[in-house]
C-alpha cells in the first residue's frame, strides 16, 4: 500500500474525493460496530488503499461489544493529540456504547475535509476542558468547499458529536444521511 493513512494522502492528492473518503470509514464502521468498538479511531489509523479507497486500522484498543455487558475504554499510553478524536464519555470513564465509535468517526471526517478538530488549542488541559464542556469545533473556524458543495454535512457532524451518546445517529444512519445528501448534490 504506497498511500499510508488519510492524511499524507490527502497532503499527495488534495484532489482526492473526501466525500467518499469519509463514506468509506463510515462503511468500515458499520462492518465491524455490530460486535466490535474500535475504541481509538484517528486519521492516522484510517490507510487508503492503492484504488483510493479508505481502510480502517489501529483495532489495538477495540473491544468486543454485546448490549447486555458493560465495555469501558482502555486508556492509551499515547500522543495528546489521540484527545483530540475521543467522545467525552471516554474522557469521564463511562460505560461505551456503538456511538462512542461515532464521535470520533466525524472528528475524523472534520479532519479530512479540513483541518484535525480542535487545531486551535495545544495544551491538553483546555482541550479536554472544550471536549468535556461539548464546545464544538465551528463551522466558521473550518472553511471548506466540500461543506458548502455537500449541504447538511455540518449538521450531521454535529448530531454525531452531541455530549450525550444516545443523542447520536446510529453508524447506519450516518451512512444513510451521507447517501441522501450526496444524492441531494446530484440533483
Amino acid at each position: 500500500m504506497d498511500n499510508r493513512d488519510v492524511v499524507w494522502y490527502l497532503r499527495q492528492k488534495p484532489e482526492a474525493d473526501r466525500f467518499q473518503l469519509i463514506t468509506d470509514v463510515a462503511i468500515g464502521l458499520e462492518y465491524h460496530n455490530i460486535h466490535i468498538l474500535h475504541g481509538g479511531l484517528q486519521c492516522n489509523k484510517i490507510l487508503v488503499a492503492n484504488e483510493g479507497h479508505a481502510m480502517l486500522a489501529g483495532y489495538g484498543l477495540s473491544k468486543l461489544f454485546k448490549e447486555d455487558e458493560p465495555t469501558f475504554y482502555t486508556q492509551s499510553d499515547g500522543p495528546v493529540s489521540e484527545f483530540r478524536y475521543q467522545p467525552p464519555e471516554v474522557m469521564d470513564g463511562q460505560q461505551l456504547s456503538t456511538s462512542s465509535d461515532i464521535y470520533p468517526w466525524a472528528m475524523c471526517a472534520l479532519e479530512i475535509m479540513t483541518d484535525p478538530p480542535y487545531y486551535y488549542i495545544k495544551p491538553v488541559g483546555p482541550l479536554i476542558k472544550a471536549i468535556n464542556e461539548h464546545k464544538l469545533p465551528e463551522k466558521s473556524s473550518y472553511p471548506s468547499p466540500i461543506t458548502e458543495l455537500y449541504v447538511g454535512l455540518w449538521e450531521l457532524f454535529e448530531r454525531c458529536c452531541d455530549g450525550d451518546p444516545k443523542q447520536r445517529p446510529s453508524i447506519t444512519q450516518v451512512l444513510q444521511n451521507l447517501e441522501e445528501i450526496k444524492a441531494w448534490r446530484g440533483a
